[in-house]
């Protein structure tokens, strides 16, 4: 039961190595949801992304999800959405650094019934 949906998943990089992306998402009963994934790298070595969204009975949900970076080493990034019953939720990450050497970013967004 999906109406309106829209899903943009950008994976734009230069020079990877050992480079693992694991993006889900699932969902039911969606209206009006628009999912934005943009990663934009240069120069990667060892680097994990997964993003994880897992949600039921969404309205006029908005995830704008950005990794831009340059130069990065080792670095591994969980951003894990799971929610039920949400309204009107806006989530926006951004991640946007140069020059990184063994970065963790753990983001966990977990939440239920929520409304505006």
């Amino acid at each position: 039961v999906k109406f309106h949906s829209t899903y943009i998943i950008t994976i734009s990089d230069q020079v990877k190595f050992h480079s693992t992306y694991i993006i889900t998402i699932s969902d039911q009963v969606k209206f009006h949801s628009t999912y934005i994934i943009t990663i934009s790298d240069q120069v990667k070595f060892h680097s994990t992304y997964i993003i994880i969204i897992s949600d039921q009975v969404k309205f006029h949900s908005t995830y704008i999800i950005t990794i831009g970076d340059q130069v990065k080493f080792h670095s591994t990034y969980i951003i894990i959405i799971s929610d039920q019953v949400k309204f009107h939720s806006t989530y926006i990450i951004i991640i946007s650094d140069q020059v990184k050497f063994h970065s963790t970013y753990i983001i966990i967004i977990s939440d239920q019934v929520k409304f505006h």
